[in-house]
């Protein structure tokens, strides 16, 4: 199971996620959807590792795998993160 445990990010003094918490179950497939500067590309980065939260933590079982498109022009048009 994915466990969000209270994650708060804070980018240039501003706060993106506040006590972000969620349990996914295995073999589920999620979507995230909302407006934009909600926090959805935050939270994945958070998620995979690319940014550390101020405040809470991020379990990921070994033998994980999660895919995502990159929102950024210039990064990699879809990724894949198998973490061992």
């Amino acid at each position: 199971m994915l466990t969000i445990q209270g994650i708060t990010v804070r980018l240039g003094g501003r706060v993106i996620l506040d006590r972000a918490t969620v349990a996914i179950p295995p073999r589920s497939r999620v979507g995230l959807i909302g407006r934009n500067g909600a926090g959805k590309s935050t939270l994945v980065k958070a998620i995979i590792g690319e940014i550390d939260p101020d405040e809470g933590e991020v379990e990921m079982p070994r033998q994980t795998r999660l895919g995502y498109i990159a929102q950024e022009a210039g990064r990699a048009a879809e990724r894949n993160r198998k973490v061992s």
